[in-house]
């Protein structure tokens, strides 16, 4: 795996196994109805949630004031977004709620998707395309506010 880390953006290529985020991407529809399953006799569960471990475990290496904290990833959601689809509103991921105690988000992207597609960071003025088997983990407050772009 490799990092990168700006403006306190990480981003992290190669997360998965090699073949991963294609069987995720074909077998979507049957995932929906019948649960995550398997892939190469582990649990989809596991896999994801161990790529997520990795990619925190090393931005709280790189900001150390977190390493107290601990990665809360109960709960995961797979969101299939149609060509010019995806949320386009300027939001932050930590807002009133459930989510108030929120640090940080992630995004995990399962595909290439070529001339458009990308996050957008309005304080920090980055673009990142969607990029097969990569992800970002990024500040959940108002500092990071961002939106999908087709």
């Amino acid at each position: 795996m490799s990092e990168k880390y700006v403006n306190f953006i990480g981003m992290y290529d190669n997360i998965f196994p090699d073949g991963f985020c294609d069987h995720l991407i074909v077998t979507f529809e049957k995932l929906v109805e019948r649960g995550l399953g398997t892939f190469n006799g582990e649990s989809v569960s596991s896999i994801v949630i161990d790529a997520v471990q990795n990619c925190f475990d090393s931005y709280i290496n790189n900001y150390d004031i977190l390493k107290e904290n601990t990665l809360n990833c109960t709960a995961f959601k797979f969101l299939k977004t149609p060509p010019g689809g995806g949320y386009h509103i300027w939001h932050a991921e930590q807002n009133e709620g459930s989510m108030s105690s929120r640090c940080l988000f992630y995004i995990m992207y399962l595909n290439d998707i070529q001339d458009s597609g990308e996050t957008e960071f309005i304080y920090q003025k980055i673009r990142i395309p969607s990029k097969k088997n990569t992800c970002i983990i990024s500040p959940a407050s108002f500092t990071h506010a961002h939106r999908g772009n087709p």
